[in-house]
């Protein structure tokens, strides 16, 4: 576990929120872990105070068990609309290159394809996902991001919570972005333990 003491964005002290979830990594890894979030008194993001490395989360990744389906339910079509009109209002969205990292089963790929035309590509640990995008063929593989093939958007959605050192990772997307390229940052909401 790597541990942080002060805010892995500002550097700012952490306060902790007294709140401790304990997920079971079984069968994928063999062990359960406590998280402790905390929230920065700096910038008010919140973290978690102990993190995985990243081999270590990208070997839970490869081969979580987590239930994955690649139809939209009526609350994921929604969510995916209102996600993509965020995005619209930011920047252009309509016939752009996009990245989508942690793509899980590509419904917000399918959407944005669908209602926007994109041209879509993804970044997925889990086997099972990635094999189920493959035997698909709607959207392509980016496994090695290239600089001379930019993105106008890099989505993360509910992925930069699991970066140990987001700053650095952050930086490093950027040479892959267009010149008017935009992240778009999706993480949870912690007032709602759900």
């Amino acid at each position: 576990m790597i541990a942080f003491d002060a805010c892995p964005l500002c550097g700012a002290p952490l306060v902790s929120l007294d709140v401790t979830e304990t997920y079971d990594l079984r069968p994928a890894l063999p062990f359960s872990v406590p998280i402790e979030f905390a929230i920065c008194s700096g910038c008010s993001f919140v973290c978690q105070k102990r993190v995985l490395p990243l081999d270590v989360m990208n070997r839970y990744y490869a081969d979580s068990p987590k239930l994955r389906t690649g139809a939209a339910s009526e609350s994921d079509t929604s969510l995916y609309a209102d996600q993509t009109l965020f995005m619209a209002q930011s920047g252009e969205l309509a016939s752009r290159r996009v990245l989508d990292i942690g793509a899980d089963m590509g419904k917000l790929l399918d959407h944005l394809a669908d209602a926007y035309g994109c041209e879509t590509f993804y970044q997925e640990e889990n086997a099972t996902a990635r094999a189920w995008l493959t035997s698909r063929g709607r959207h392509r593989e980016a496994a090695v991001l290239v600089d001379d093939e930019p993105f106008d958007w890099i989505v993360l959605s509910e992925v930069l919570e699991h970066v140990a050192d987001p700053v650095p990772w952050l930086a490093g997307l950027r040479s892959h972005l267009a010149r008017d390229g935009r992240i778009f940052v999706e993480v949870p909401n912690h007032s709602f333990w759900d």
